[in-house]
């Protein structure tokens, strides 16, 4: 926990540190060796703050203030409560709270042996989109220069609406998942979208009806995007899933506080002199976050103190907070950390390109001395941006694909094969058992990035759950395999057997020769008639024998509809729809 007192500790906690600026009373009860105290508040304090072993934080922090500092020295122990929530909750709070945060300084509970297994499943159904597109760096070597609009989804982002579309005219538009209802309702197409998040609900995002076609899509490379990676021009890992396959290790400037971090990585990318961040509030007064029209993932937090004591903490790590308008407002621990960090990394930005940061929407808590209040008119005489030019470079990044190890990339697959293979059977069993057995308690890990936000009702429920998500890890682990052992037999000019209607055979094996040069096709039909002497006929009857004795089969949908009754009841895993891998960018190679 961390917590603000003014000028007594009251209700020490029993383990926490406490730093304390100026003249307080900590009481009686804190240890000596659990007090750091300063005399002064200013740069030197803050910068021996700043440095602080997070190991001392790991039972939480109370930062205990004068009320004389509090007058006199405002601006210094803001910047020292900023740095300290900052360490705290990135090191501490988050490796704690959320099955996917890194823990450098391991101080972060157990959170099971399966935690990760979201994770690990998002990984291996990108495996198309990762082993086929280059990582984020293929932007930056393009040389591009080009000023950039970020939107955050904060509730001033509204404020945007009526000058954006002349905006997105003359800027380079940058976005999240969570704004993209913003930029459609607006009739304006991100050129760029960040993907961090790895939270199955972020595909709700990306609407049916929002066209991506010339958008691109930076992506974490354990986020969902299967479901919507295939609708961009292009996308771009912006980390090595694997760093053994790779020359060298990359990964965009991030963070996992906030998607505000690697939008700023993503801005970075095309060394901007401009940059207009818009709904970067990381604080509320009352209104509405955009979330994509998801009512449940509101974060509407009212706002009503009857006193205004703007440097203490009052509820659940909430702090009120003067917004940069003058409005009064709440943040959190993690807005407040974000905050921090983002100003951080623009001043680091700054001085490597030169870079201006502009805050366009007027409110929120960023500091103003490195996001200039400005308003979004002051920039609409800017030059028009040439995106012929700009689609033209990002297209030739698209096609700079990185150097992998295939060997390295087949030992990942195979691993995961095998340890899927495993665990299927075992998992079965637990839930079957009693739900408070230990195995059980093992297994539930599984699902904690879901019932995190989703709870369940009970154990069983949980139980459930779990086993759906490892038979589809077993699933996604047994799909990279079929995809690998395809790319490697279509390269090597191994006969791999077709299946389709005779009516669509032609065009199919010219798609896949397309797809494939060095591909070999066995053509097989089960319907109609044919005089093509290399096409050779399959009884229904010996469909069974014929999926059991091949490593890989391609068959078209429309076969797969019509035998559906059958191959719905056989193990299918190996048998890819040649429609759906014409769509993904890998095996192979394509013009997508």
């Amino acid at each position: 926990m961390f917590t603000t007192k003014l000028d007594v500790l009251d209700n020490y906690d029993g383990a926490s540190l406490v730093v304390m600026l100026g003249a307080c009373d900590p009481g009686a009860e804190v240890p000596a060796e659990n007090i750091l105290r300063f005399s002064e508040v200013d740069g030197a304090s803050l910068s021996v703050i700043s440095r602080l072993n997070p190991f001392l934080m790991r039972h939480g922090v109370t930062l205990l203030v004068s009320s004389h500092f509090v007058r006199e020295a405002f601006f210094w122990v803001r910047q020292i409560q900023k740095s300290l929530v900052f360490n705290y909750t990135k090191y501490v709070w988050f490796p704690k709270q959320d099955t996917s945060t890194p823990d450098p300084f391991d101080l972060g509970h157990d959170k099971g042996p399966l935690a990760d297994l979201a994770y690990r499943c998002n990984v291996l159904e990108n495996l198309p989109f990762l082993m086929a597109y280059p990582r984020a760096k293929a932007i930056q070597d393009m040389g591009l220069s080009c000023p950039v609009l970020a939107l955050s989804p904060g509730p001033s982002l509204v404020g945007l609406r009526p000058h954006f579309a002349e905006l997105a005219a003359r800027f380079l538009v940058v976005c999240i998942s969570r704004s993209l209802e913003f930029c459609h309702f607006c009739g304006v197409v991100p050129d760029v979208v960040v993907q961090l998040d790895t939270h199955p609900e972020q595909a709700t995002f990306y609407k049916p009806e929002m066209d991506f076609s010339h958008s691109w899509l930076l992506m974490l490379s354990s986020a969902p995007v299967k479901k919507y990676a295939s609708r961009f021009a292009g996308a771009f890992a912006i980390d090595t899933f694997l760093p053994q396959a790779f020359k060298e290790a990359y990964d965009m400037r991030c963070s996992w506080l906030s998607s505000l971090i690697p939008t700023l990585g993503a801005v970075e990318l095309f060394c901007p002199k401009t940059v207009l961040l818009a709904g970067a509030d990381l604080s509320y007064s009352g209104s509405k976050y955009f979330n994509g029209g998801l009512q449940n993932a509101s974060h509407v937090k009212p706002v009503n103190f009857d006193h205004f004591t703007e440097i203490a903490a009052v509820r659940n790590g909430h702090f009120p907070v003067r917004m940069i308008d003058g409005q009064v407002g709440e943040t959190t621990l993690q807005f407040m950390a974000t905050a921090n960090e983002a100003e951080t990394v623009a001043q680091e930005i700054s001085r490597k390109n030169r870079t201006a940061f502009f805050n366009v929407t007027g409110s929120g808590i960023l500091d103003p001395s490195i996001f200039a209040t400005a308003a979004p008119e002051d920039f609409l005489q800017e030059p028009l941006l040439d995106r012929r030019v700009l689609r033209e470079a990002m297209e030739k990044a698209r096609h700079n694909r990185q150097e992998i190890h295939s060997v390295s990339v087949r030992k990942y697959i195979r691993l995961h094969t095998q340890r899927s293979e495993a665990l299927l059977p075992q998992a079965r069993m637990i839930v079957s058992g009693p739900p408070d057995s230990p195995a059980a308690t093992q297994l539930l890990s599984a699902g904690k990035l879901i019932t995190f936000l989703h709870p369940l009702q009970s154990p069983k429920d949980g139980l459930q759950l779990c086993l759906k998500l490892v038979e589809k890890y077993h699933k996604a682990a047994s799909r990279a395999e079929t995809l690998q052992r395809l790319n490697d037999m279509a390269s090597e000019g191994q006969e791999i057997p077709v299946l389709a209607l005779t009516d669509e055979m032609e065009d199919i094996s010219a798609r896949l020769s397309a797809r494939f040069p060095r591909g070999a096709w066995k053509r097989h039909y089960s319907l109609g008639r044919t005089e093509n002497p290399n096409w050779f006929f399959l009884s229904s009857r010996k469909i069974p024998e014929f999926i059991g004795s091949h490593p890989v089969i391609l068959a078209s949908s429309q076969y797969m509809d019509a035998y559906d009754y059958l191959l719905s009841l056989l193990p299918c895993d190996h048998v890819c729809c040649i429609e759906d891998l014409l769509r993904l960018p890998w095996p192979g190679f394509s013009s997508l």
